[in-house]
């Protein structure tokens, strides 16, 4: 048995799918109301928990600042609380966790699992990104997890969940260089980590590579919206007036996950693929039945690494 949390998200909703595709195991799926004041309930016939939960404002996590006490909640006691229960049966557990801890390229070498975050509480970073930070410091230290860290999610399905779509709807555009993660090829390669028996830790699970917002929108000029007038922010005006928390924009380095085996295509290749294959007929946005741990708040246009402009938290 399966257990799979926020499996109604845009992340964990593709969990569900391809689980539900290619494995033989028995998905269960409770409810954030169901959790109970102690957390889930687990059992010893659960072989692996996935934790796709969290509590993600719209359109901009920045306004986690205003719902702090949700956002400890979800993104880091609810963590907490999984983790405890799989302690009682030794019971695996992936971790979704973030990657926007870093800024710039690390001298061109990417920032690897090793690398000590930047942002971080003690170092200005706002509420969802310091809580997503501290779980992955606590859940890390079980022995049975692997913390599975995503930027900036898209594919081909037109969503105000997808880094592409935003790209296209928001008025401007911030220009930066970034790892991004396809969302099948990022849960392709957490499902592969579990049924490879891949070491635990922590993995940096983005398409490998980075790439320049300005390359996106010549793409989407040429194949999807070659009408569309695309503007972009000016840097200082960007993280002086509208930025309410410091931003992370990087590559991340993941010779890590390659290493055990696990195929990843370019970020690259995924985004032209993705373009190539642009679908404005099915936007995705989920209507949900959670509470705050896996509940998305708001107005429309977010992703769970998400801002006022198409960027990273």
């Amino acid at each position: 048995m399966i257990v799979l949390l926020g499996s109604t998200g845009y992340i964990g909703s593709v969990f569900l799918r391809q689980l539900e595709q290619n494995t033989g195991h028995r998905i269960v799926t409770p409810r954030y109301q169901d959790y109970g004041e102690r957390g889930p309930v687990f059992d010893k016939y659960t072989s692996l928990v996935i934790n796709c939960a969290a509590f993600v404002t719209k359109p901009s996590v920045d306004l986690c600042e205003d719902q702090k006490e949700e956002c400890i909640m979800g993104n880091l006691l609810l963590p907490f609380r999984i983790l405890r229960a799989c302690e009682r049966y030794n019971i695996p557990l992936m971790h979704i966790s973030t990657g926007c801890l870093y800024n710039g390229n690390n001298g061109g070498k990417g920032w690897s699992e090793t690398d000590a975050p930047q942002l971080r509480f003690n170092s200005g970073a706002g509420y969802y990104v310091g809580c997503k930070q501290l779980a992955e410091q606590i859940v890390s230290k079980y022995p049975r997890v692997w913390c599975c860290r995503m930027r900036i999610p898209f594919d081909h399905l037109h969503s105000p969940r997808n880094y592409i779509s935003k790209l296209i709807t928001y008025p401007k555009v911030f220009d930066a260089f970034n790892s991004l993660c396809h969302r099948d090829d990022f849960v392709n390669a957490c499902l592969s980590l579990f049924v490879m028996g891949a070491p635990y830790g922590i993995y940096n699970m983005t398409n490998p590579g980075g790439i320049w917002a300005h390359d996106i929108v010549s793409m989407l000029k040429e194949k999807v919206c070659q009408k569309h007038e695309f503007k972009f922010w000016d840097e200082l005006d960007f993280l002086t007036k509208i930025a309410r928390t410091p931003k992370s924009n990087c590559v991340l380095d993941v010779s890590k996950l390659l290493a055990t085996g696990v195929k990843m295509r370019s970020t690259q290749e995924a985004v032209e693929h993705s373009i190539q294959n642009w679908d404005w007929n099915s936007c995705i946005e989920n209507s949900r039945n959670a509470g705050p741990a896996d509940r998305n708040t708001s107005s429309p246009s977010s992703t769970s690494e998400s801002n006022p402009s198409p960027t990273t938290s």
